[in-house]
């Protein structure tokens, strides 16, 4: 289930990752002429398909988004991979060879 949060050892490459990235960071990375309504939750266009309705929708402290219209969901790492083609082994891999 895409909407259960993981818990990953104090340290990892993963929990480093979520703290460096956050999702409004990363739309802005690849869509950065999106309008981003700011609040709790944030909304804006889905940037995966044309959306005249603000579906999408994201939590920066939570560190999760998701999309009404696409009906899909998850946290940073797999926004980063949406945008980049991969699986989430490989966007780890390319965030952290950013980080370091």
């Amino acid at each position: 289930d895409q909407t259960r949060r993981r818990a990953y050892p104090a340290g990892s490459r993963i929990n480093e990752i979520k703290k460096h990235y956050t999702i409004s960071h990363v739309l802005k990375l690849y869509r950065p002429e999106i309008k981003i309504k700011i609040g709790d939750w944030s909304t804006c266009a889905c940037p995966f398909h044309k959306d005249n309705r603000p579906s999408f929708y994201f939590n920066d402290q939570q560190g999760v988004w998701g999309c009404h219209a696409c009906n899909v969901r998850g946290d940073v790492i797999n926004l980063y991979a949406r945008f980049e083609v991969v699986n989430v082994q490989e966007a780890i891999s390319r965030m952290w060879a950013v980080m370091a």
